[in-house]
């Protein structure tokens, strides 16, 4: 492998570094909108917070008593 091979494949590896940072940030900017105090404020901003979980009746009134009021 020559140089300029090497110095081409550094440049393609901080594209692709630059390219997910800004999705990063876009991701992150999203998450800092849909937050007031770190938490989210509507239905949308925790879709699918519990996918596969499947709590029943009985789990869900126990963990009701156990939530302290500052976060209720």
């Amino acid at each position: 492998m020559t140089l300029t091979e090497l110095d081409r494949e550094v440049r393609i590896l901080e594209l692709a570094i630059q390219t997910l940072r800004a999705k990063v940030d876009y991701l992150q900017a999203q998450m800092k909108k849909s937050e007031v105090n770190g938490r989210p404020q509507k239905f949308e901003d925790v879709k699918g917070i519990w996918h596969g979980v499947d709590l029943s009746f009985e789990d869900i009134q126990a963990a009701e008593y156990k939530v302290p009021e500052d976060l209720l």
